[in-house]
């Protein structure tokens, strides 16, 4: 009977200290989903971002485009030293708009402006890029850690399910012994009582 209570207690404890890593690994779980729903939101949003900075990079570029092509004009209109203004439409328009209205220097300072913007928005680019990799990384760990997470919250759980089994079994056990022995205990008493008796008539 004692080496019997004595597996009840060491049962009991082993089942609080799975117990206790149930809720350990629960809470752990708790913090993994917390994580994943984070990083899936961040993940969205530098998604757009990056996105809308792919959008303005295409429209730099193809500013950009007419001004190399407007560059291009130019280069051939001063290749034409006798014709000039002359050469065509388009070197007729160029030579007007630099006489009234400076285009050469608005020109010059377009091309500053959008190489500056470009070079900027390659940076963003990087760096929305960079954040956005490391946040995929870091949702494809915590989604593989909840998973390890959910397969030991099983395998605990199972765990608890079969301590708490051999708990009932050896508290069903105990409790068998001791009714056994107060039953013993009863009838050896009921004996010496009968003996008695016996003797007092005799």
């Amino acid at each position: 009977r004692k080496q019997v209570a004595e597996a009840e207690k060491q049962r009991e404890a082993e089942a609080r200290g799975v117990g206790t890593k149930i809720t350990e690994t629960f809470q752990a779980e708790q913090a993994a989903d917390r994580r994943v729903r984070e990083l899936t939101g961040q993940i969205a949003d530098l998604t757009t971002q990056l996105q809308a900075a792919d959008v303005t990079r295409a429209a730099l570029e193809a500013q950009a485009a007419e001004h190399r092509e407007e560059v291009r004009i130019r280069q051939e209109c001063l290749a034409q030293p006798l014709e000039g203004m002359f050469y065509s439409w388009a070197c007729w328009r160029l030579s007007f708009q630099d006489v009234f209205a400076k285009r050469w220097l608005q020109l010059r300072n377009d091309i500053e402006g959008n190489n500056a913007q470009r070079r900027n928005i390659e940076n963003t680019r990087r760096e929305l890029g960079g954040q956005l990799a490391t946040a995929q990384n870091e949702l494809r760990q915590t989604s593989a850690r909840k998973i390890e997470l959910e397969a030991r919250h099983k395998v605990l759980d199972q765990q608890a399910r079969t301590l708490r089994a051999a708990v009932v079994s050896l508290s069903d056990a105990l409790l068998f012994w001791t009714d056994t022995a107060t039953l013993i205990a009863s009838r050896i008493t009921a004996i010496e009582t009968l003996q008695q008796n016996v003797q007092l008539l005799m």
